[in-house]
């Protein structure tokens, strides 16, 4: 693959652009787009009698495939007129404009006039601009418009004051006689029609609303004066012996020796010492898990608590 510098490219466009503007290609280029562009004695003839029969040179283009300019310019070239027909058919249009427009002819049958002078499709727009183009002014086409109104609301009147009174609606009365909306309320507007009193409407009888009673709701007390009464303590049994304190399925939870005598009184020396043994041997034997300091320290307040030193 070969690979050209910026200035190898620069150098190839400057050479073909120096070949091309010599004189001999030059002229083969314009010899073959000539052959490509030629128009035959058939061609030409067709083009000729759609500009005689007023063809617009946009629908030549159209039925030709080929643009506007170029359509215009070949034209030119061949020596085809395509303006001189329209010139002319303009010229009659505004010959009839002339004579009629600013007559009292009705403006419909001036239009008639002027389209078929031009022998072509011309809206009333193109009318009133050439009218403007040869300061043609309709003057008493106002006066000429409101007699014609005057005339047409006479003939609707009758028939438009019957619907009223049927209560028909405005779209209705147009739709039927075939008139305009502004024009009928132009007629209401000057009374020359009054609409009739609309009908009474139907009073409409609301059901009685019926509310549904609530029952009252309880009322609540505080809770300190809704408090429930308290039960009575129960009376502690008494036992006159430790024995049927035993037989009422109560269990000894100090030592049998300390409940003999009362708990004020002084525990032997000897009695504290056996007891301070057994404990201290269950603790070795207790094994020793999460809660061991915690199941320490509690023996050590029983211990307090029966009144041995620890």
């Amino acid at each position: 693959m070969t690979h050209h510098t910026a200035a190898g490219v620069n150098r190839l466009r400057a050479t073909a652009s120096e070949r091309i503007r010599e004189p001999g290609v030059q002229e083969r280029l314009h010899a073959a787009r000539e052959a490509k562009m030629a128009w035959s004695d058939e061609h030409k003839a067709t083009v000729a009698q759609w500009a005689a029969d007023g063809v617009t040179v946009q629908q030549m283009a159209a039925r030709t495939g080929v643009g506007e300019d170029a359509m215009r310019a070949r034209a030119r070239k061949y020596g085809i007129d395509l303006r001189g027909p329209h010139l002319a058919r303009y010229a009659d249009g505004g010959a009839v404009l002339v004579q009629h427009y600013e007559t009292t002819m009705p403006l419909r049958e001036v239009h008639s006039l002027y389209t078929a002078a031009r022998g072509c499709v011309v809206t009333p727009k193109a009318l009133f601009a050439h009218a403007r183009k040869l300061k043609l002014r309709r003057s008493h086409s106002g006066v000429q418009r409101a007699t014609q109104f005057a005339a047409e609301r006479v003939a609707y009147k009758s028939d438009v004051q019957r619907m009223l009174n049927a209560h028909a609606t405005v779209r209705d009365i147009t739709t039927t006689l075939g008139m305009s909306e502004t024009r009928l309320r132009s007629m209401l507007r000057h009374e020359e029609v009054t609409r009739p009193a609309p009908p009474p409407r139907a009073t409409k009888v609301k059901p009685p609303r019926i509310v549904a009673v609530k029952p009252p709701k309880p009322r609540k007390m505080p809770a300190s004066y809704t408090r429930a009464p308290t039960k009575p303590a129960k009376p502690k049994p008494v036992y006159e012996s430790v024995e049927a304190w035993l037989a009422a399925g109560n269990t000894a939870t100090r030592c049998p020796t300390a409940m003999l005598v009362a708990s004020q009184a002084t525990i032997p020396a000897e009695d504290r010492a056996e007891m301070t043994a057994l404990y201290a041997q269950r603790e070795r034997d207790r094994p020793k898990g999460r809660n061991g300091a915690a199941m320490k320290d509690a023996v050590k307040n029983k211990l307090r608590w029966v009144g041995w030193a620890v």
